[in-house]
């Protein structure tokens, strides 16, 4: 019922493919927060410092800070904005590979005579678990960590800015924010990857009658 790939590289190719586009934007999304969220941290570590001689009154001040917590918020935007671009291109594989179904599973196999993406198979497929984990936790996950990250960062900077009046060594913030953007670039295209396939297989699925996927009782 499956015609046989003359080259499971083309398929390989056409799921790599896809991804590409979606990996650039998620790139994008991650370095534009990042760097709105390092700008106001480092503005808080100057307004911490400037105007304090004691390393752990300004580290205080930075911590607790307006302009941190402005920060810090574009870490939460970040993280609502990479879990509604994640479900989007989770849909836009699950359609890409339901088109593809169609092409290779012989018509008989089918659950309709012209299957198409359900309201269910789309809502599946966006909030689909991968080895028990939904992309919601998987983003949190590493975004909060940056926030921490941030937060002792830039106590640290304004601790140090306040003893030593500014020493001309490389800036923390600016060090952080290059660090954070790699590392969660770098999570978000593993769970954009890992969620080509997984469309991949539950579009398959879809398209079949559920008579054959069904366990026999």
């Amino acid at each position: 019922m499956i015609e046989p790939l003359d080259d499971l590289k083309t398929l390989d190719a056409r799921l790599s493919a896809r991804l590409r586009s979606w990996i650039a934007r998620a790139e994008k999304l991650v370095e534009s927060r990042i760097a709105d969220a390092a700008a106001h941290a480092s503005k808080a570590v100057v307004d911490a410092a400037r105007h304090e001689r004691d390393g752990r009154k300004a580290a205080i001040n930075a911590r607790r800070s307006a302009s941190l917590k402005a920060g810090l918020d574009r870490l939460d935007e970040l993280t609502e904005s990479a879990v509604a671009l994640v479900r989007d291109a989770r849909e836009a594989f699950y359609r890409d590979s339901l088109a593809h179904w169609r092409e290779v599973v012989d018509p008989s196999a089918w659950r309709s005579p012209d299957p198409q993406p359900t309201r269910e198979g789309i809502a599946r497929v966006r909030d689909a678990s991968i080895q028990g984990l939904g992309p919601r936790f998987e983003i949190e996950t590493a975004i909060h960590a940056q926030k921490a990250l941030l937060t002792t960062t830039a106590g640290n900077a304004a601790y140090r800015d306040a003893e030593t009046r500014g020493d001309g060594r490389l800036d923390p913030i600016d060090a952080w924010a290059r660090g954070a953007t790699q590392l969660v670039a770098r999570s978000l295209a593993a769970l954009i990857g890992d969620s080509g396939w997984r469309a991949h297989a539950l579009a398959g699925l879809d398209l079949l009658d559920p008579k054959l996927t069904r366990e026999p009782e």
